[in-house]
């Protein structure tokens, strides 16, 4: 197959159509940066060639625009023996597929669907897999003779049974005895129906159905001898659960007589205990009534103790609202003068503040008239500035406007017009006339007839030199007409180029609105001069205007100005006597002043101070009185509280606390004798007791549980020995033991019949091998010689062995190199010499197409150039594909194929 073109349209980068080609029948070199597309192109054209065009999968949806659910819609002219075609598919959405054939002119819808598929499958020799996408090795001899990026340098195996098998024929062909092979094809097919080629019994082969039936047997022998078991297992549980039963019974009656003996001990520990419960409830009232009897003496302590404190606290408080009260009044009287003295202090502070706000009055007014003649000043210096450079802007919008680089390009025009004129008189016409005498002539360098007016004249005996780029139109007086013509190409092509400049070059003029060229430099020479000017004045207004931006920013801050110094006269207003002070003088007062008013400032402050903390010890004091007063009532009202409460507990014992606390004794102590002569009454543990008959009865009712449950467990035994006692276990046994060993001798025999002949075979196919060996050396030679003009060595051979496998590569066969040794760059190298050699055995049948992908990246360049070499002739009768980001290595090879649009 060799290619001609690939369409692509919404796959990869290319969201509109695209076509890749055409591609010539020889070398093709496609060049373009890396993510242009190259390898996404190729990959897209496999996927249109090999692929169904209902697959769908990652290898599929990875074609479509990134971010994006378009359709990949892509089709492939190809040719191969049986004619040209072109096949279309669309993939993911709406997937179609159509095949046409390049007929009478023009293409020709020959399939569809599925038939165009299995019609492309079959002028490819190609495969599909059971499911999915397609791989390199369901791609016929195109998977073999595409090099594609980035694939690992690793030497092809042959014996695969796609695309090695065929590519082996066609390297290595070997003929053998027919008899021999009939008898190996024959041998082959027995041990094909018993073994697999990896040793395994074939599925459905009598090995495989003697094995079976052995699995068979053995399963149904282990089902025999687990039921045997169960049988043996079953007699073993009824003889255990028959003891268990009886020894259960026995001890069921021994538990009953015991259980019952605890349980009258626990109803006569129960009596004993109830009575000292009661017992203990009369000790626990004696306990109660003693420690009431201590708490109210103790309560009675306490309150004595505080009718003493609330008496000692009664006397403190009548004394500190004695002492807070006299305080108090002193404090008033005290406060009450300075009150008096504050007004005459706040009014002297008042004047001097006055008078220090008229001081910084005056020197404001005079600030601001000063700041506002300054600005006046500076609005004049502004304003003869702005005038000036308003001039220079005048002046300068009335130039042309031109630039530095416009007239560069002038000057390049006009230095181009030069070069073309010189080089028109130097290949043009050159004519020299020299007149015996006087003589008129009329030249024309352009006019087939000149004009008679505009006549030269020649003096005798001088040399007149007349200039023409082809014609030269001559008009002799009294002689005649004379026509020079020039035929030279080159000599047109000038004349035109000088047309064209002359051309652009007043157009240019016209569009800078220039006269001339000379015009041009003096407009741009003077333009740039009042730049500097401007540049310079632009710098002088700057710095005049200051901190302002504008002229009208400036005049807005004068009249600012002028207002303020207005609005402070109006203010103060000021006086003649003001007007005679001096600076100094104002300057002095209004600092004497500002150092006077803190001074007075501070001292009423402190004055202040000192009324407030006065008035905070008032406050203090009539807080302290009304405390005083507060506790003295509390203090009071808990004295009566706690003498009502000592006469309310001496009322509760009417014969005194001392008496009841005695009596509250004896009780105590006659419970606690009874308590303990009830305690010895009782028997040992007797606490333990009531729990010890429960699990008596929990333990006796267990019992009763186990032994109704072995009991069921021996009958379910028994009924297990009666059902399967009745299968006839043991002569089935003996039925399954003779059919095993019947179908054992069945499967040795197949094995030993499938070994048998599978050795045979092998010794006949090591025949073969030895046979290939002998015929191994035109196709070693072919890459020698290859690889040698390649490498530039050809000193070395390649040496392969019967599995086509290098052996090595070296001068001789015993002493070689693996190719796992080789070097990257070597080993590219020997598999582009492995790819030619496959494909000029492949194209004697019919045309073939070799991918190379950026697969050389390792080689120098030495041996790139060797490469080129053999490239270009190998070329004249197979198409080479070449796709790279590295223009330089393969410049001047080939033909360009590019993307278009």
């Amino acid at each position: 197959m060799i290619l001609h073109a690939i369409e692509l349209h919404h796959v990869g980068r290319f969201r509109e159509s695209v076509r890749l080609g055409p591609f010539a029948p020889g070398l093709n070199v496609l060049s373009a940066p890396n993510e242009s597309g190259k390898s996404t192109s190729l990959h897209a054209a496999a996927r249109a060639l090999f692929d169904r065009h209902t697959t769908k999968g990652e290898e599929l949806k990875s074609l479509q625009p990134v971010g994006t659910d378009l359709a990949p819609r892509i089709a492939v002219e190809f040719e191969t023996a049986a004619g040209r075609f072109r096949i279309e598919k669309t993939f993911l959405q709406k997937p179609t597929s159509e095949l046409r054939a390049w007929q009478s002119a023009s293409w020709q819808l020959i399939a569809e669907s599925d038939q165009a598929d299995q019609r492309v499958q079959a002028l490819l020799h190609s495969s599909l897999p059971g499911r999915g996408a397609t791989k390199s090795e369901h791609w016929g001899f195109l998977g073999f003779l595409w090099a594609r990026q980035g694939e690992p340098a690793v030497w092809p195996g042959f014996n695969d049974e796609g695309v090695g098998q065929n590519i082996r024929a066609q390297l290595v062909q070997l003929e053998l005895d027919p008899v021999i092979e009939r008898l190996r094809e024959r041998l082959a097919a027995t041990f094909g129906s018993i073994l697999t080629a990896t040793g395994q019994p074939r599925t459905g082969g009598p090995l495989r159905t003697a094995e079976d039936d052995l699995t068979r047997l053995d399963e149904e022998l282990t089902q025999l001898h687990a039921t045997r078991t169960k049988l043996e297992d079953a007699l073993v549980r009824y003889q255990q659960a028959a003891s268990g039963v009886t020894q259960l019974a026995k001890e069921h009656a021994e538990r009953t007589a015991a259980a019952a003996t605890l349980h009258e001990s626990a109803q006569a520990a129960e009596r004993l205990s109830a009575e000292l419960k009661t017992h203990q409830h009369a000790l626990l009232t004696a306990q109660e009534k003693l420690d009431t009897v201590a708490a109210d003496a103790t309560k009675l302590a306490h309150l004595r103790q505080l009718t003493a404190e609330a008496q000692t606290a009664i006397t403190a408080a009548e004394h500190t609202a004695a002492t807070a009260t006299q305080k108090r009044t002193d404090l008033r009287a005290r406060l009450d003068a300075m009150q008096t003295e504050r007004p005459q202090r706040e009014s002297a502070l008042q004047t001097r503040r006055v008078e220090l706000q008229r001081a910084q009055g005056l020197l404001r007014l005079r600030q601001h008239t000063e700041t506002a003649a300054a600005l006046a000043r500076q609005i004049a210096k502004v304003e003869a500035t702005a005038a000036e450079l308003a001039e220079l802007k005048a002046r300068q919008a009335k130039l042309p406007d031109l630039t530095p680089a416009q007239l560069r390009k002038l000057e390049d025009l006009a230095e181009q017009t030069r070069t073309l004129t010189a080089q028109l008189q130097a290949l043009g016409l050159t004519v020299e006339l020299t007149p015996d005498r006087d003589a008129l002539v009329a030249a024309d360098g352009k006019s087939q007839n000149p004009d008679p007016k505009s006549q030269t004249e020649i003096p005798a005996g001088q040399t007149t030199t007349l200039r023409s780029p082809q014609t030269l139109d001559l008009h002799l007086a009294d002689w005649g007409r004379i026509v020079i013509r020039s035929g030279a190409q080159e000599t047109q092509n000038v004349a035109k180029e000088l047309d064209t400049a002359h051309t652009a070059l007043r157009n240019a003029l016209e569009k800078a609105e220039v006269p001339t060229l000379d015009a041009a430099r003096e407009a741009v020479t003077e333009r740039r001069e009042l730049d500097t000017q401007l540049k310079t004045l632009g710098a002088t207004l700057a710095s005049q205007l200051g901190e302002h931006d504008t002229l009208a920013d400036l005049q807005d801050t004068a009249a600012s100005a002028a207002r303020r110094a207005d609005a402070q006269a109006a203010t103060l207003p000021p006086t003649a006597a003001d007007h005679a002070l001096s600076q100094a003088d104002l300057e002095a007062t209004e600092a004497r002043l500002s150092a006077a008013l803190p001074a007075e400032e501070k001292a009423l402050t402190a004055f202040d101070r000192e009324m407030e903390r006065i008035r905070t010890e008032e406050r203090t004091a009539t807080q302290t009185e009304q405390t005083a007063d507060k506790q003295l009532t509390e203090q009071r009202g808990s004295l009566r509280t706690h003498e009502a409460q000592t006469a309310d507990l001496m009322g509760r014992y009417a014969d005194g606390l001392d008496a009841a606390k005695t009596a509250a004794q004896i009780a105590f102590t006659q419970a606690e004798a009874r308590v303990a002569a009830a305690k010895a009454q009782l028997p040992p543990d007797y606490d333990k007791l009531p729990e010890r008959n429960k699990r008596a009865a929990v333990s006796l009712q267990q019992i009763a549980n186990e032994l109704q449950a072995r009991r069921t467990e021996r009958d379910q035994a028994k009924g297990t020995l009666e059902t399967l006692g009745g299968q006839g276990l043991y002569s089935r046994e003996t039925e399954l033991e003779e059919k095993k060993v019947e179908a054992t001798l069945r499967r040795d025999a197949a094995r030993a019949q499938g070994w048998t002949t599978r050795i045979a075979h092998d010794l006949i196919e090591h025949r073969k091998q030895a046979a290939t060996k002998a015929v191994l050396t035109p196709l070693e030679q072919r890459l020698t010689a290859a690889f040698a003009e390649l490498s530039g060595d050809p000193t070395r051979q390649v040496f392969l062995n019967e599995q086509l496998q290098i052996a090595g590569i070296g001068r001789t066969r015993e002493a070689t190199h693996a190719f796992d040794q080789l070097s990257q760059g070597a080993k590219e190298q020997l598999l582009l010499c492995l790819r030619l050699a496959v494909a000029q055995e492949l194209a004697t049948d019919e045309p073939q197409v070799l991918i190379l992908d950026d697969v050389l990246v390792n080689t120098d360049p030495v041996r790139q150039e060797r490469i080129l070499d053999v490239l270009g002739a190998q070329a004249t009768h197979l198409q080479i594909l070449i796709l790279t980001c590295h223009p330089d290595r393969y410049r001047g090879v080939g033909q360009a194929v590019n993307f278009t649009i």
